[in-house]
């Protein structure tokens, strides 16, 4: 619980706390703080100062790549309309680029956001229907589920499926199948993380940014 962890770090005497906000806006944190503190999310509430992600202009770049190549039946694989701002904001930019171009959205749910979830939600999908051409995945997580369930239903990736999964993490292009990435590099976005951690404990103001993924 976020706020149970605010509240150990703060009898800890930390220097700084890095909230991964999902479940629980940073609204919902007391609004005054003896420590400070970074939200890794999305602005637009900015109680506290926050460094987020471009995450519907990465699901552009996914879409538009896909398109180019010829793909025409665009798959999601992640929570849907879950209640994390950060999953929530994926979940708009596919809705917003395949609109965009005509194209009608597949949503395939998995109501949770571990690798399980994404093997379980694909293997579902195909007792149902078979899978469109092309998917995009919302993290590594659920990728590494969905390249599981389609390889173990005999299904090759990219001559039945195409993948492209979010999180730009050098994991994706070490597994069995490597796959195309969108988001910020990791790298990048830690530095960032890092440094304005340590702004904010030498006591300077803090900032709302987005960084801008690549593909």
């Amino acid at each position: 619980d976020p706020i149970e962890a605010i509240a150990l770090f703060s009898r800890m005497r930390s220097d700084a706390i890095l909230l991964f906000e999902e479940d629980i806006p940073q609204n919902q944190l007391p609004a005054q703080l003896d420590i400070p503190l970074l939200s890794y999310g999305v602005p637009g509430i900015n109680q506290f100062p926050t460094v987020g992600v471009q995450h519907e202009y990465a699901m552009e770049l996914a879409v538009s790549s896909l398109v180019q190549s010829g793909y025409s039946s665009i798959g999601y694989v992640g929570m849907v309309n879950g209640i994390g701002r950060r999953q929530l904001a994926k979940q708009a930019g596919y809705l917003g680029a395949l609109k965009k171009r005509g194209l009608e959205p597949i949503l395939l749910d998995t109501k949770g956001l571990n690798s399980l979830d994404g093997s379980t939600a694909i293997a579902a999908f195909l007792t149902k229907s078979s899978l469109p051409d092309s998917l995009i995945c919302s993290s590594y997580d659920i990728a590494v589920g969905t390249v599981r369930a389609i390889r173990q239903a005999g299904l090759s990736i990219p001559n039945d499926v195409a993948i492209i999964s979010y999180d730009n993490i050098p994991q994706q292009a070490e597994g069995d199948v490597p796959l195309t990435a969108v988001g910020v590099p990791v790298e990048k976005l830690a530095e960032t993380l890092v440094q304005e951690l340590l702004r904010l404990i030498a006591g300077e103001d803090g900032l709302v940014q987005e960084l801008v993924p690549e593909l």
